[in-house]
């Protein structure tokens, strides 16, 4: 019976990642502490897997975390060294233009800080801040400044938005083993976590167009938008754990199964608008601009939500990984992942990660020092591509761990 029950889990898992998903942080947890769904143990199960905390027991202080992640979805770094200051051509031109998806380009950064953990046992507590910004630029905005536009051909600029956020995090975390035998251990989890929110800046609606005629130039711009400067939420994370034989581990985490910040505090809307008055060559340009911005009423964000899903093999002096992420409601499909651990040197663990997947290709390298009680953590890596020069953003991070 236990070993049905394993070999339908492990084919439940091997299932998504066939299927893969689509998020970022899988590269930067494995890089910076080689951290999987299917593989983590100490503190950092509070985070990724809360039912691994069951299966290894223990007590440590994280005494200080940073990472930080930047990207875009198009431009790489080798379409930027050729482009910048250079003279394009048509050709070069519409390459770079191909390169822009439908949806327009997107902008992202993620900056997060753990001020203080501490896990013993079944349990772990942690504080930690985060800062989300996203942004997207029409793809009709390149095409009009790569391309150029005809007499009488509009452009609009209607789907450009963005949103900022700035919350700090105080979690709960707790394993709860559910099954123990002689080759098979099986855990639950869960992860509760208060919200605490400082900023947040939403843009609502924005439209944006231009015109040109034989009269001369003509266009238009618009954005509305809210802003808070203060709020509270909550979030819950629910996890699986299954060891077999101690070498087998396969998990599964759904993050922000429930998740949002009601802001309350300093709510402003605002509106923005610009015209350009009638251009032709050689006349002076002109700008009609205005903006009001009123008390709103309180709102509430919504925290994305993300599925995991790993395999782990944990052999004498290597850790292999397998992982899947999807971020639910996101059209561009599953991200997976695949990492390796050498643990041959006593005290020195260096490891590697590969992503791959629509938008989730990636490379991440890691270093883990121990010093006593001390270990020090420190990662690179790139996304959007396998190869350096064309990366489409970067990732780095580093921490400290006390383990008594």
């Amino acid at each position: 019976m236990i070993r049905r029950v394993f070999r339908i889990a492990m084919v439940f898992i091997l299932f998504l990642l066939a299927t893969s998903a689509s998020a970022a942080s899988m590269l930067s947890e494995w890089g910076l502490s080689a951290s999987s769904t299917a593989h983590v143990r100490g503190f950092d199960a509070a985070g990724r897997n809360a039912a691994s905390l069951a299966l290894d027991l223990g007590w440590q202080i994280s005494l200080a975390s940073v990472s930080a992640d930047l990207g875009n979805n198009a431009l790489s770094l080798a379409r930027y060294n050729a482009s910048s200051g250079a003279d394009l051509n048509e050709e070069q031109k519409r390459e770079i233009l191909q390169e822009i998806p439908e949806e327009g380009w997107a902008l992202g950064a993620d900056l997060s800080a753990g001020v203080l953990g501490i896990r013993r046992g079944f349990l772990a507590l942690g504080l930690s801040a985060e800062a989300d910004v996203r942004g997207n630029l029409d793809r009709d905005f390149f095409d009009l400044v790569l391309m150029g536009n005809d007499v009488e051909e509009p452009f609009d600029f209607g789907d450009s938005g963005g949103e900022a956020s700035l919350y700090a995090s105080a979690d709960l975390a707790l394993g709860l083993p559910v099954y123990r035998g002689r080759r098979l251990q099986a855990a639950l989890g869960v992860r509760a976590r208060y919200l605490q929110g400082f900023y947040h800046l939403q843009i609502l609606d924005t439209e944006g167009a231009l015109l040109s005629g034989e009269e001369g130039l003509e266009g238009s711009a618009e954005a509305s938008y809210r802003s808070a400067r203060g709020g509270s939420g909550q979030a819950l994370d629910l996890s699986l754990a299954i060891q077999w034989k101690s070498q087998w581990s396969i998990g599964a985490t759904l993050e922000n199964a429930i998740a949002s910040i009601h802001w309350d505090q300093e709510v402003e809307e605002g509106f923005w608008e610009i015209e350009m008055e009638r251009w032709r060559l050689g006349d002076d340009l002109e700008f009609a601009a205005s903006d009001s911005i009123f008390a709103g009423e309180a709102y509430t964000s919504e925290l994305p939500r993300d599925i995991r899903a790993g395999l782990a093999w944990q052999g004498k002096s290597l850790l292999l990984v397998l992982e899947t992420e999807d971020r639910l409601g996101d059209s561009r499909g599953p991200v997976g992942m695949m990492g390796v651990e050498w643990q041959r040197i006593r005290g020195l663990r260096p490891r590697i990660g590969l992503g791959f997947g629509k938008g989730g290709e990636g490379l991440s390298a890691g270093l883990g020092l121990r010093l006593g009680a001390l270990t020090l953590d420190t990662f690179a890596g790139i996304q959007g591509a396998w190869s350096p020069s064309q990366t489409r953003g970067l990732k780095l991070g580093a921490r400290f761990l006390l383990n008594l």
